[in-house]
């Protein structure tokens, strides 16, 4: 299982992967709730660049389809070149300056 928290709310994710010669299909999962899959089979070793969106979550999970240990031992099952994500920003992140800010000036009679 490959899984990474990420600590912030994921809303879509744009993967550049590569659809090698053997089957590169994977299942993209956010906290466990199924987002998409990518059928890879018969590539042409190009990469790739798709966007995925589902249900907003921190936990991302790549699980590959076809598992084949002879070509994974050798070079890997799967390649992923960059993962960018979009996110729902953290309230407090955005609130707390300016409630600060604010309790600032009160506080100092200004």
């Amino acid at each position: 299982m490959n899984e990474k928290h990420t600590g912030i709310n994921l809303t879509s994710l744009l993967i550049r992967h590569l659809n090698g010669s053997i089957n590169d299909s994977f299942n993209l999962y956010v906290d466990n709730i199924f987002w998409d899959s990518y059928d890879g089979e018969n590539g042409t070793e190009d990469w790739y660049v798709h966007t995925y969106t589902g249900t907003p979550g921190s936990v991302l999970r790549l699980d590959v389809t076809v598992d084949d240990p002879a070509w994974r031992e050798l070079w890997g099952q799967l390649a992923i070149d960059s993962v960018e994500a979009n996110t729902i920003p953290e309230p407090a992140t955005i609130a707390l300056p300016f409630l600060f800010y604010r309790f600032y000036l009160s506080k100092h009679g200004e």
